[in-house]
């Protein structure tokens, strides 16, 4: 049997033990692929703001906000408070637009404009209204799309306290540019899950 001297084991203890002391990497996974939906994976309930609702119940009541913006159901199947506010994205610039229930009714009331060229002159209007056509559809409960996935304080730190979910609907070939992307925020407190705000955003700015 071999034997070892002294000095030897202390070494060789003092490798294990620094190899011991090495920090190990957990739950480590490679970061999803642009434009692919199936690659990331959504928050867990507790991580983000439900309020009184469930997240399977804020993703149904967003697919039928969806669902309505492209033709594919009637208004009164959505909840959608007295007023909602329509923003853009801060790279957008241009100021929030609360709306009517009534007004919303009708989806090409569905938009809101950025800042004009000069005072006075009205910017692009920007449509929460899809494409047509096939689209894949994500939807992320507690996060702000933008193609990727994003927390909603980001861009605002106020509407991140409210329930949400991103929705993004991929056309083509999946890309970044080829995808329609918005957050809807709903009231904490009324149930079914009532829209008080949505955000529109696009990869590009």
């Amino acid at each position: 049997m071999m034997r070892l001297s002294p000095l030897l084991l202390v070494c060789w203890l003092s490798v294990v033990s620094c190899d011991g002391d090495m920090p190990r990497a957990s739950n480590q996974s490679t970061p999803p692929a642009s434009g692919r939906a199936a690659a990331v994976t959504s928050p867990s309930p507790d991580t983000v703001p439900l309020g009184a609702h469930s997240a399977d119940e804020l993703v149904d009541a967003a697919m039928a906000v969806v669902a309505f913006l492209r033709g594919e159901a009637g208004f009164d199947r959505l909840g959608v408070a007295d007023t909602v506010t329509l923003y853009l994205a801060p790279e957008a610039g241009g100021a929030p637009r609360t709306i009517t229930r009534a007004m919303l009714r009708d989806p090409s009331n569905w938009i809101i404009r950025g800042p004009g060229p000069r005072p006075g002159r009205q910017g692009i209007a920007y449509s929460f209204v899809p494409s047509k056509g096939e689209a894949e559809l994500t939807t992320r409960v507690g996060r702000h799309l933008k193609c990727l996935e994003y927390p909603l304080s980001s861009i605002d730190e106020e509407l991140a306290r409210f329930p949400h979910v991103g929705i993004r609907l991929a056309y083509g070939t999946g890309s970044c540019l080829q995808s329609h992307n918005f957050t809807l925020v709903f009231d904490p407190n009324e149930k079914p899950p009532t829209l008080i705000a949505a955000v529109y955003d696009q990869w590009e700015w």
